[in-house]
């Protein structure tokens, strides 16, 4: 945390740290430890990999400035495929699926 402007962004780095523990709980409750091919899977995927699966015309209709920025918030589980309405989201799933953990 000393990288942080103010108490602030502290407490919303530390809320959101919560929540994602909080998630990762709750998905080893429901669904048992995750197999640990997918971890590797997850290892290999890059923000290039999804950003060359996307459309690539950084209309912004999802938000952010480009699709790259787009591919590493989907990556990263910030954004969902249903935000990029250009998205070819059978094609995306495929490359999503195995590494949503």
């Amino acid at each position: 945390m000393t990288y942080v402007k103010d108490r602030n962004e502290a407490e919303q780095l530390i809320e959101k740290a919560k929540n994602l523990i909080n998630r990762a709980f709750i998905y080893l409750k429901s669904h048992g430890k995750p197999d640990e091919k997918l971890f590797e899977l997850k290892k290999q995927a890059t923000p290039m990999k999804i950003y060359e699966k996307l459309p690539q015309t950084n209309c912004k209709e999802c938000g952010e400035d480009t699709c790259y920025v787009f591919g590493v918030k989907l990556l990263s589980g910030e954004k969902d495929l249903s935000q990029c309405p250009h998205a070819d989201v059978s094609k995306l799933e495929r490359t999503l699926n195995p590494i949503r953990i």
